[in-house]
This record gives C-alpha cells, sequence and structure tokens, in this order.
C-alpha cells in the first residue's frame, strides 16, 4: 500500500513535472522574442526627411530699383544705392567730363549733377545759368561731394532682373557703358544703372590726361 502510495505520488510529480516543463516548453515554442519598443524617428532620419525636399532658392539677379524718367526713358537705381530724392539748384560747369552737366549746392555740401540725356538735349546743349532741378541723390558714403542724377520723374518702386550689367564702349551719341539693361517682374525692359561703375568713371580722369 505504501508503494502504491509512493509510485502514486513519484507519478504525480512526474505528471506535474512533464506537465510543468511541457508548459514551459510549450509557452517558449509558440512565443516570440519580446519586440522592441517603437521609437520616434532619430534626428538623423528627420534631417534626411527634410533634405529631400529642396528649398526654393531666391532669384540672384532679382533686385529691387527706384523707377525713374529721363527725358522720355524709364530707368533703374538700385535702391541701395538711393539716398533721397532732392529740388537743388544746378549750374553748369565748363570743361567737365561728359554726364556730368553741372555742380550745385544740398545741405552745404558740393553736389554733382550727372545728366543723362541724350545728344540733342540738355547734355549737348547745356543751360547758360543757374536752374532748378530734381535729382536722385546718391548713396556714395566714401565721397567728399554729393552725386545727383538728374530726373524728370520719380516713378515707382520696382523689381526687376538684371540681364545686362555692362555694355560695350559707347559710340558717339551713345549712352554709356555703365548703362545697362533689366526686365522687371511684369515683363518691360528697361534701363539699369550701374551706379558703382558710373562713379568710378566719372572720377577717373580721361586716358588722354591719365
Amino acid at each position: 500500500m505504501k508503494n502504491e502510495k509512493a509510485r502514486s505520488f513519484h507519478s504525480n510529480e512526474g505528471v506535474t513535472g512533464v506537465r510543468d516543463r511541457g508548459g514551459a516548453g510549450g509557452e517558449g515554442s509558440q512565443s516570440r522574442p519580446p519586440r522592441a519598443e517603437s521609437r520616434p524617428a532619430s534626428p538623423a532620419s528627420a534631417t534626411r526627411g527634410a533634405a529631400s525636399t529642396p528649398a526654393t532658392a531666391p532669384d540672384q539677379g532679382l533686385v529691387a530699383g527706384l523707377e525713374c524718367r529721363i527725358g522720355k526713358a524709364p530707368i533703374i537705381v538700385p535702391v541701395e544705392h538711393v539716398a533721397q530724392i532732392i529740388d537743388y539748384e544746378t549750374s553748369p560747369l565748363p570743361l567737365t567730363r561728359r554726364w556730368i552737366t553741372g555742380a550745385g549746392l544740398h545741405d552745404d555740401r558740393l553736389v554733382m549733377t550727372v545728366g543723362l540725356m541724350t545728344e540733342g538735349a540738355s547734355a549737348a546743349a547745356p543751360q547758360a545759368t543757374r536752374r532748378r532741378t530734381k535729382g536722385v541723390l546718391l548713396n556714395v558714403p566714401d565721397s567728399n561731394v554729393f552725386w545727383a542724377l538728374e530726373v524728370q520723374e520719380v516713378v515707382v518702386l520696382v523689381k526687376a532682373t538684371v540681364i545686362e550689367r555692362r555694355r560695350t564702349e559707347p559710340r558717339t551719341g551713345d549712352l554709356p557703358p555703365w548703362i545697362g539693361r533689366a526686365r522687371t517682374t511684369d515683363g518691360r525692359s528697361i534701363a539699369w544703372i550701374d551706379v558703382a561703375a558710373m562713379l568710378s568713371d566719372l572720377t577717373t580722369p580721361p586716358r588722354i590726361l591719365a
């Protein structure tokens, strides 16, 4: 009897052990390794995603300018060279460089007048007396004198793409080489003035005197 109980006890132990091992083994054979926790995208992947969409680069040739009228022709003066619009008196200067049509005073400083009227206009036949005129006072920080571009009318601020920065050497009666061309955002072709090249040209002695 004791032997039967012992066998029964060991049998139960064995069954229990088998079931435990079987259960553990079953669970181990059917279960899968725990999944890695989901993590947000790393900054590198975010950067790669952002880089895949190229940013629109601004047009490097687009400039803002002040559209003015000289005679009947429109011309753009880049805004970075515009100090202010002035009304002042100018007097003719004899034996000056071409395109320098006179001199005057503004805020007790000498103003050199640049006139771009073509042959047959005031540049070819300058006024003999002092006259009052309108000018775009140019921003020239390193100059001891003021420079003003004589205009008949200031029209509007515009944006344009410069399509020609320097022209060939001018013929007699032609415009100077520092007058280029630009195209406005509404499709108009318009003259564009290279102020730095203009001042360099007008302040450099002529070749015959250099």
